[in-house]
Parts: C-alpha cells; structure tokens; sequence
C-alpha cells in the first residue's frame, strides 16, 4: 500500500525479506528487533486473504491438514518468489518443500 505510513512499510519489507530467511530459534529475536526499531508500529490486516484461503483449499483436496505454520510458510515462498528473481526451498528430506511449491503453484492457479 503506497498510503501506508514509512515506518509500516520498513517493518512489512524487513519482516517479508528477512523472517523467512531465518532459523525457528531466531525468530524470538528477530521479532524484538524489529519492536525496539519501530516502537507501537502495527501491521494492517494481512491482504493476502484469498492467497492464504486457496492454500488451505489445496491442501485439503490433497488430503493434508491446512496447519497454519505450514501455510504461512508456503505464503513466505510467495512473499520471496516475488521480491526476488532467483530463489533455492532447502530443508531435511520430507519436511514437505516440494508440496509447498506444488500447493502455491496450484493455488495461483
């Protein structure tokens, strides 16, 4: 949203184009630097919406359960297909990265 205050959009970016990028024992800190950097900022209502009910549509007419950290995941995949023009999923050996990439590519559809 061009409209959104500076101090939205920093956080929106930093948050899209770093935290996916990040280790699960990571997150804690990287969430409390990005509140010391933009104190009492606060994220619109996601406007992914449609994007995010299409994933849980797809995994469900697979026969897997929509759980949420799954499809924020899947939906950081997207956020990162569109801010950059090469990406690389890498993870343990069934920990669902060709799935992810099959669902969004199903759900843009």
């Amino acid at each position: 949203d061009p409209d959104a205050p500076e101090e939205v959009i920093m956080f929106r970016t930093m948050q899209d184009l770093i935290k996916p990028k990040l280790v699960y024992l990571d997150l804690p800190l990287f969430q409390a630097l990005l509140t010391d950097l933009f104190p009492g900022v606060e994220l619109p209502a996601e406007g992914l919406t449609k994007l995010r009910e299409a994933l849980e549509a797809e995994l469900t007419e697979n026969n897997l359960v929509a759980v949420p950290a799954y499809v924020t995941k899947i939906i950081q995949v997207f956020d990162c297909k569109v801010a950059r023009h090469g990406n690389m999923i890498v993870g343990k050996t069934g920990a669902g990265k060709s799935e992810a990439w099959n669902c969004l590519t199903r759900a843009m559809a």
